[in-house]
């Protein structure tokens, strides 16, 4: 519903507009404006004037600049996530020692040198302590005055379902320090293979990298938004899915496991696994602790699964 109208056009004054509907030369050219003198009392139906349209051309047009805005800054955060640095003398010299593609630059103070070109390795550069407080950002961070900068690579999911691998995935665990300490204890065990929750999961996190005491930069981490979707995939290729939880029916010391294509599930120290992922698991274990005790902190518990898989596997 609208109501009758009459406009008249008059010549700007000065080049300043004293009313709203300047913005229709803008869009529509003309050196004029317009005036709108409304009689309020007759209210019949009439089509909107092309004036009435002119702020909706104005909201799409926003809109439309924001979206665009918007993909550029996703695109950017992703090229600068396309590298990230790492600190702590294990995780750079065993970077160095991988040979890794994921290896840029190394940053060192000036007395570890030696170090470097004991490893024949010739791509550093020397700084001073500025540098690494830069990075630290006054958080508790045991540098040693090695860093380096890392490529971030993504591993091909698909192509490890279909390998006979083994694969450790932690439900739930979202503490940088337990997820590096638990990659350190798979590298020592032989297990190349992570997946963990995308949400729980920072690549650039410089305290998982030092927990890990440099197994990130020997591992393949494999970042998943839906647990339960690969564990389908796991399980139609084969795999024989594993959890670990106090009341568990079997004893990993004690459980006859296959050779390869097993899966070890690790849940949150708070709550254990989900119910929806232990009912995706094919046997639940346990680990025979003192009754004084409830149970042990994750990355332990890790441990001794895996090294009981490693003494069932050795050769």
């Amino acid at each position: 519903e609208g109501w009758s109208s009459t406009t008249e056009l008059h010549p700007r004054k000065g080049g300043i507009y004293l009313f709203r509907p300047y913005i229709q030369e803008i869009f529509c050219g003309g050196g004029g404006r317009i005036r709108t003198f409304e009689d309020r009392s007759q209210r019949v139906y009439s089509p909107p004037h092309l004036t009435a349209l002119v702020p909706l051309q104005i909201i799409i047009g926003m809109n439309f600049v924001v979206l665009i805005l918007y993909v550029l800054i996703k695109i950017n955060r992703n090229k600068l996530m396309k590298n990230y640095m790492i600190l702590g003398k294990y995780p750079v010299i065993e970077a160095i020692k991988s040979n890794s593609k994921k290896l840029l630059k190394v940053y060192v103070l000036e007395q570890n040198t030696k170090n470097l070109q004991n490893l024949n390795y010739n791509n550093f550069e020397i700084v001073d302590k500025k540098f690494f407080n830069k990075i630290v950002k006054n958080q508790d961070i045991v540098h040693q005055g090695y860093a380096a900068r890392i490529s971030q690579i993504t591993y091909d999911l698909k192509k490890l379902t279909k390998t006979n691998n083994n694969i450790v995935l932690l439900d739930n665990v979202n503490d940088p320090r337990n997820q590096g300490a638990i990659i350190r204890n798979c590298l020592a065990f032989n297990v190349y293979d992570i997946i963990i929750e995308k949400k729980f999961y920072q690549e650039d996190n410089i305290f998982m990298h030092i927990a890990s005491s440099g197994a990130t930069m020997k591992t393949r981490i494999y970042e998943v938004s839906n647990l339960n979707n690969i564990l389908k995939t796991l399980k139609n290729n084969s795999f024989y899915i594993y959890g670990f939880d106090n009341n568990g029916l079997y004893s990993v010391d004690s459980y006859e496991f296959n050779k390869n294509k097993n899966v070890f599930i690790f849940g949150s120290e708070g709550s254990g696994l989900r119910n929806n992922i232990s009912d995706k698991c094919d046997a639940i274990l346990k680990i025979n602790i003192n009754k004084d005790i409830d149970s042990l902190n994750v990355s332990n518990a890790s441990a001794i699964s895996l090294y009981e898989l490693h003494k069932k596997n050795r050769p």
